[in-house]
């Protein structure tokens, strides 16, 4: 006596869709991706400060380190291409490959322009707030300097009882002179710190100015390439038919 294949489906899944319920909640997932994208977007955006570079610099790097969420949603979204489609879906489908394209263009040159110009904005607001302080400290110093360049022997005595300890034994002038020398040692080493921190600070915004406009460039390509990817949702003919789920046959 022959047996049955094993590989035959059973009757009981003679009927069953492949798999229908998978591919429609991964399309969810997708729309719901990108809706909680926008509303991020739009969090970012709000409220407005076009003229201030750390805004719009720090705005478009937190929007490329979100990127990646788009566009995973839609790769959810247009997975199964028409299979088991709303009619509602077909322009929805249509928008959203022109839209990849239009946002691929704006990362790939839109976003980097902006962290190119806004970075360079923000180091020259660098020197320029660092030398206002840096300027304010030398001016407090010297005006220290000439009262003690000027100060009378009357008024070292005092100033060297009051520090104690720290000129005992020294002669007024002597005192003078430990006195503008620590001054003059100060602004020296007050204008390496600045320098120092002026550097640190560049190299911080090149750095995040250098990850974000790869991100950018590179998330750009790939949404250029869904939009390529997408032509058949570009090209469905007004109420096209969506195919209906397969069923398995005995």
């Amino acid at each position: 006596m022959s047996q049955a294949p094993i590989n035959q489906p059973s009757q009981a899944n003679a009927s069953q869709p492949a798999y229908p319920g998978s591919i429609v909640l991964f399309r969810w997932i997708g729309y719901v991706m990108v809706v909680l994208f926008l509303l991020d977007v739009a969090a970012l955006l709000y409220p407005p400060d076009l003229m201030n570079p750390e805004w719009e610099f720090e705005t478009a790097g937190n929007i490329i380190e979100r990127i990646v969420v788009p566009i995973m949603g839609l790769g959810f979204i247009f997975f199964g291409e028409t299979y088991l489609r709303r009619k509602w879906e077909l322009l929805l489908l249509k928008g959203l490959s022109w839209t990849s394209l239009v946002c691929a263009a704006i990362l790939i040159v839109g976003i980097p322009l902006i962290l190119v110009t806004s970075s360079q904005r923000i180091a020259l607001l660098i020197d320029e707030n660092f030398g206002n302080q840096y300027r304010q400290q030398v001016s407090q110093a010297e005006v220290i300097q000439e009262q003690i360049e000027s100060a009378s022997r009357s008024d070292l005595e005092a100033l060297i009882t009051a520090q104690g300890a720290a000129f005992e034994g020294s002669s007024p002038e002597e005192a003078r002179r430990q006195l503008l020398d620590e001054i003059t040692n100060g602004r020296r080493q007050l204008q390496t710190q600045v320098q120092e921190e002026i550097n640190q600070r560049k190299d911080s915004v090149k750095k995040n100015a250098a990850k974000w406009i790869l991100g950018s460039i590179v998330s750009g390509f790939l949404l250029a390439y869904i939009w390529h990817l997408t032509q058949w949702s570009r090209l469905l003919p007004k109420g096209a038919l969506v195919r209906k789920p397969r069923t398995v046959k005995a």
